[in-house]
């Protein structure tokens, strides 16, 4: 735990600027305007995950090629390439492939989805959940292939409130000032949930993974 002034909105900047989670990947966590005086306790909970993969792809081998954003977008990307034995499988029923390619001791694996036509990936969202990529991801779908992958380098970041999905999954009275109980956490009583922020933080790169 650590305690921080925020009774004098001067002190805020800086902390909010300070605030740089798991070497640097997580910046600013907290959007302008979430801390302020009012503000009594913030909890903070981040992961970093660094993964290498198992088969790393050669940085000779990278150059750069197309990537479509629909049938009518492209763009120019750093593209990696490979060509190894990984799980992979045809998904026809859903005009889609996908592919597993491990990290370093295969104990984790990033696992890819690409839809059959370059506008197909609504599609393909649209009926993801967690039982079919279960199914997907099966023994009894997947088999080992030799594989050409291409792979382009990316760096995706994005912010979300999810104080609307906490509702609507029934966890209403954290928010509410007459309803919240966190008298386990402060004997002063008087606390209550005004945000709940995660952010999150993803790095393809040709010799590892980062997440955080």
């Amino acid at each position: 735990m650590t305690e921080v002034t925020l009774r004098e909105s001067e002190h805020l900047p800086n902390h909010k600027k300070g605030c740089l989670l798991h070497r640097g990947k997580i910046k600013d966590l907290f959007p302008e305007g979430s801390l302020d005086s009012s503000t009594v306790l913030v909890l903070v909970n981040a992961i970093y995950f660094k993964g290498q993969w198992n088969e790393k792809f050669d940085p000779k081998k990278t150059e750069q090629g197309q990537f479509w954003l629909n049938k009518d977008t492209s763009k120019l990307v750093q593209m990696m390439k490979q060509s190894n034995m990984f799980k992979f499988a045809s998904l026809e029923d859903m005009q889609a492939k996908i592919l597993e390619i491990p990290y370093k001791d295969k104990d984790l694996s990033m696992v890819l989805l690409l839809p059959n036509e370059i506008d197909g990936l609504q599609q393909l969202e649209d009926k993801l959940t967690a039982e079919k990529l279960i199914e997907w991801t099966s023994s009894r779908n997947m088999s080992m292939s030799h594989v050409h992958v291409h792979l382009p380098r990316f760096k995706v970041e994005q912010s979300f409130d999810l104080q609307v999905t906490m509702k609507a999954l029934g966890m209403v009275d954290a928010f509410s000032s007459g309803d919240a109980d966190f008298s386990g956490m402060s004997g002063s009583g008087g606390l209550v949930i005004s945000a709940i922020v995660h952010k999150a933080f993803v790095e393809v790169q040709r010799l590892q993974l980062l997440l955080a």
